[in-house]
């Protein structure tokens, strides 16, 4: 019996509890994650300059403040914000009901030192006033979406810091890499690579490979506002040109086997090195590549300039495909057709197969190489024979971790603004892209799409390449 003067608590009420419970315990699991992950996540910080922060897209910093109770030193890792020459960190502790302690240790001592992208340098906090981070917050959701569920957890205000230089602007690091005509030419000066060795090793393999392209090719070399773009250009010169973007650690050379049908068809190819990866691409500053949707496709766009070319069909595979997926979202009137072979961008990768691709990367024995290359390109011959030991070669070459940004899910929403005519080609065994039928549910939201499966591992234009060429030549006939 409800008692007197109380009113019976209706399912609203009951549902509202149950969800602010699970809320509450979503913070705690989360913030106990963190606690216990920071050691060995500021060690990958440290150990990769800050290149492992973005597989996932984001800027992150290792900050050490003063325990404003023990007086020692006290290090955490989070998520940043650039404002200019400054940082804005968010003190949201998972949504948890109090202020996190680097937060209170700051507001003790605002003194604090910050390690990013490799740099170390001393910062004062300033804490912004309620206008100024109701101003900030939706930038900050721009750049972190997943932010917005943190208050949501909470009834406290979460406040936002501005870590600020005490000697002004970030330290130069230019130095650091090396320009396109110097490439390993210094010791110490070996861009992405382990060493000068590992990078002479795997230009000669590249060298090696591109002999074998099936057409006469003209090499060429862009500069951009990321460094110098090694471009093969194939194919009569009053072609129609076509952009080819390649898998991640493949290079330009793993079109090799495509290029020829189009070039027979009259297209001129030009297939790009993305830079910041295994190739003949060089970065100006090695810590500094185009990791980020924005970026990418600015970049693309820098190139198709360098080519002269206002507008033409983008083939991608792999991490191609959502580069180029990408591009055509940005700038829609440069992509005429969109061609997505195997193509990351439509299914997120997931952690197993990140963690093993990092793993590969940070400790490269002979045994996990060979597995790892197994599992990713599969054991068809025309695959392991071509690109194996390539791929394997770049896994024990490039610096931990690989310069290639984790591949997302891009939103159904903006996939059904693509206005290209679009195919999609999937592998029926493809570990990275993962099922077939859920690449293709996603891929069904393109508005002008056809969708193939064909049987083949993840780099479906090698193992099935006379298919994929058939079904490229009949889009760009369209």
């Amino acid at each position: 019996m409800v008692g007197a003067g109380r009113r019976p608590r209706g399912r609203v009420w009951i549902v509202a509890t149950q969800r602010a419970r699970r809320r509450r315990l979503s913070a705690r699991v989360e913030h106990e994650l963190d606690a216990r992950s920071v050691g060995v996540a500021a060690w990958l910080l440290r150990r990769t300059r800050g290149r492992v922060a973005r597989l996932y897209r984001r800027k992150v910093l290792v900050l050490t403040t003063t325990g404003r109770r023990s007086g020692l030193p006290r290090t955490v890792v989070v998520q940043f914000f650039p404002d200019g020459e400054d940082l804005v960190v968010v003190a949201a502790n998972s949504g948890l009901d109090r202020h996190p302690a680097w937060y209170l240790n700051l507001m003790a001592d605002p003194s604090a030192r910050v390690e990013v992208d490799g740099r170390s340098l001393a910062v004062r906090a300033e804490q912004l006033t309620p206008a100024e981070a109701a101003e900030r917050w939706p930038q900050v959701l721009e750049a972190a979406p997943d932010y917005a569920r943190f208050p949501e957890r909470t009834d406290r205000s979460i406040p936002l810091v501005r870590l600020v230089p005490v000697d002004g602007a970030l330290p130069d690091q230019s130095d650091a890499g090396s320009s396109p005509g110097d490439a390993g030419s210094s010791p110490g000066r070996c861009g992405i690579y382990r060493s000068a060795e590992d990078q002479r090793a795997v230009l000669a393999a590249y060298d090696r490979l591109a002999a074998t392209w099936p057409v006469e090719r003209r090499d060429l070399d862009l500069a951009t506002s990321v460094g110098s773009v090694h471009v093969i250009d194939s194919g009569p010169i009053d072609g129609r040109p076509v952009l080819l973007l390649h898998a991640a650690s493949m290079g330009a050379i793993s079109w090799a086997p495509n290029v020829a049908a189009l070039v027979d068809a009259g297209f001129r190819p030009y297939a790009v090195d993305h830079p910041g990866e295994a190739n003949r691409s060089v970065l100006a500053d090695p810590a500094r590549y185009p990791a980020d949707d924005d970026e990418v496709a600015a970049l693309y766009a820098e190139v198709a300039d360098g080519l002269g070319i206002a507008g033409c069909p983008v083939i991608g595979a792999s991490a191609g495909g959502q580069r180029a997926l990408r591009y055509a979202l940005a700038h829609p009137d440069r992509v005429t057709h969109l061609a997505l072979v195997g193509p990351m961008g439509l299914t997120p990768l997931g952690p197993g197969a990140l963690l093993r691709m990092v793993a590969a990367s940070l400790r490269p024995t002979a045994r996990r190489v060979r597995a790892t290359a197994a599992w990713a390109l599969g054991a068809a011959p025309a695959v392991v024979e071509l690109y194996g030991p390539w791929f394997a070669l770049v896994l024990r070459s490039v610096a931990p971790p690989p310069r290639v940004a984790r591949p997302t899910a891009t939103p159904a929403r903006l996939l059904r603004t693509v206005s290209a005519p679009t195919l999609v080609v999937l592998g029926g065994d493809d570990r990275l892209v993962g099922r077939p039928e859920r690449a293709m549910r996603r891929a069904r939201n393109l508005p002008d799409v056809t969708v193939h499966v064909l049987p083949s591992g993840h780099l479906v234009n090698v193992e099935r390449a006379e298919d994929v060429d058939a079904l490229l030549l009949r889009l760009l006939d369209r």
